[in-house]
C-alpha cells in the first residue's frame, strides 16, 4: 500500500511540475517583444542590413532643408532697393497705360492742331520704354539671385519690346491721320489774289508764304504783279511772300523791282 501511495504521489507531483512549467513558458513567451525570440535579445542582423535600413520615424525631419529660391545657383538674396523698385515699376506701368489708352488721341490731335510740339507725342512711348528698362533690370537681379528663370525673364522682356514697337507704330499713324485731316484740301489762292477787294488780296498774299513750297511757287507770277498794286497793304504782303520764298530781298519799290523778281524766278525755273 505504501508503495502504491508513493508512486501515486510521484505521479501527481510530476504532473503538477509539468503544468506549472508550461504556464511559466507561456507567460515568458507573452512578455517577449518579438515572436520566436529568446530572452537574450533581439535577433542579430548583418552590418549591410543595418547600414541600408532607414530610420523608422522622423525621416523627413532628419533631412536638411533646401534653400528656397536658388534654382539657378544664386544666393537667394534680393537687395532692399530692388524690392522697393517694384512700386516704382507699378507707378510707371499705370502712367504708361493711362497715357497710351487715353492721352495719345488727345496728344495727337493737339500736335496736329499746333497746340503742342511734335515731341509731346513721344511722352507715352518714353514712359513705357522707361518701364520696360526698369522691369528688365528688376528681372535681371532676380535671375542673378536665383529667384527667377532666365528664360521666362527673356521672353517677357521680348514681348514688352514688341508691344512697344506696335504702340509706336499706332501712335505715328494716328498723328499722321490727324495731320491729314487738319490739312484737307487747301483753298486755291488764285481767285482771292485777283479779288476786287484789297483786303482779300492782302490776306491771300499773306497766306501764300505759309503754303507748301510746291503750291506757293505757282503763285509767284501773281505775287510779282501785286508789287504794282494800288493798295500799300497788298504790295507789302506780296513783297514779304516773295522774300520768304526766294530767301533774299530783291526790292519792292521802283519800276524795276517787278522785273528783277521775274528774272530771278525765271533763272530759278531754268535751273
Amino acid at each position: 500500500m505504501r508503495g502504491q501511495r508513493g508512486s501515486r504521489a510521484r505521479q501527481h507531483g510530476g504532473r503538477r511540475r509539468r503544468t506549472s512549467g508550461r504556464r511559466v513558458r507561456a507567460a515568458r513567451d507573452r512578455s517577449r517583444p518579438w515572436p520566436g525570440g529568446t530572452c537574450a535579445g533581439p535577433p542579430r542582423e548583418s552590418s549591410i542590413a543595418r547600414r541600408s535600413r532607414l530610420p523608422l520615424a522622423g525621416a523627413r525631419g532628419s533631412l536638411p532643408r533646401m534653400a528656397t529660391g536658388t534654382k539657378d545657383g544664386g544666393n537667394g538674396r534680393i537687395p532692399a532697393s530692388i524690392r522697393s523698385l517694384r512700386w516704382i515699376l507699378f507707378a510707371l506701368l499705370f502712367a504708361a497705360a493711362v497715357l497710351t489708352l487715353v492721352g495719345v488721341p488727345e496728344l495727337a490731335r493737339s500736335v496736329a492742331m499746333g497746340g503742342w510740339p511734335r515731341a509731346t507725342i513721344a511722352v507715352p512711348l518714353a514712359i513705357l520704354a522707361l518701364f520696360i528698362a526698369g522691369y528688365a533690370g528688376y528681372r535681371f537681379v532676380l535671375v542673378r539671385a536665383g529667384r527667377y528663370s532666365a528664360g521666362k525673364a527673356l521672353v517677357q522682356v521680348g514681348l514688352m519690346v514688341l508691344v512697344l514697337g506696335v504702340i509706336a507704330g499706332v501712335v505715328i499713324e494716328l498723328a499722321q491721320a490727324y495731320r491729314v485731316d487738319r490739312a484737307g484740301t487747301p483753298i486755291d489762292l488764285t481767285a482771292p489774289l485777283r479779288s476786287e477787294a484789297p483786303e482779300v488780296r492782302a490776306i491771300a498774299a499773306e497766306l501764300a508764304r505759309h503754303r507748301p513750297r510746291e503750291s506757293a511757287v505757282r503763285l509767284v507770277p501773281r505775287l510779282i504783279e501785286l508789287l504794282d498794286d494800288p493798295s500799300p497793304s497788298v504790295r507789302r504782303e506780296a513783297h514779304a511772300s516773295l522774300v520768304a520764298l526766294a530767301g533774299r530781298d530783291l526790292g519792292a519799290e521802283g519800276p524795276e523791282a517787278a522785273e528783277r523778281w521775274r528774272r530771278h524766278w525765271g533763272g530759278a525755273a531754268r535751273r
